[in-house]
């Protein structure tokens, strides 16, 4: 009985572990597709302008202005700045990608998203689309 405990919670892990490779997908044609993530690219919305050097700089990660620009909606009363910044020193993997990430998160920031695609980096945002369709 002890070996069928031990048995099924490897097996319950292993589920679990292989199902944190498969965090971003989209579903075309009813088809479950993986999103590649490139732990490179930061894309970071905050409320104020940051100096983003300064909290990179304890890491040791240089980086690079990819892409940058402000909007605004109802629901911001204040201007929202978003970045796509690149680390250009190293190559991070998931890990470090994450514990970066929990170590950048302040009350300025509000979002931190994935960039997926090397050549033409694109950033997953936290809105929510969704494509209708006409009743008629």
């Amino acid at each position: 009985m002890k070996k069928l405990i031990i048995l099924y919670s490897l097996f319950i892990m292993n589920i679990t572990l292989s199902a944190q490779d498969t965090l971003y997908y989209y579903i075309y044609k009813g088809e479950r597709k993986q999103v590649e993530i490139n732990y490179n690219y930061l894309y970071i919305v905050s409320n104020s302008q940051l100096n983003y050097d300064s909290l990179f700089s304890k890491h040791n990660y240089e980086i690079e202005n990819f892409k940058e620009g402000e909007f605004s909606s109802d629901i911001y009363k204040e201007p929202q700045y978003w970045k796509i910044l690149k680390i250009t020193n190293q190559l991070l993997n998931r890990t470090q990608y994450n514990q970066l990430i929990s170590e950048l998160n302040n009350d300025n920031i509000d979002y931190f998203g994935p960039v997926i695609g090397e050549q033409f980096p694109v950033a997953l945002s936290n809105y929510f689309y969704v494509k209708g369709t006409s009743i008629n």
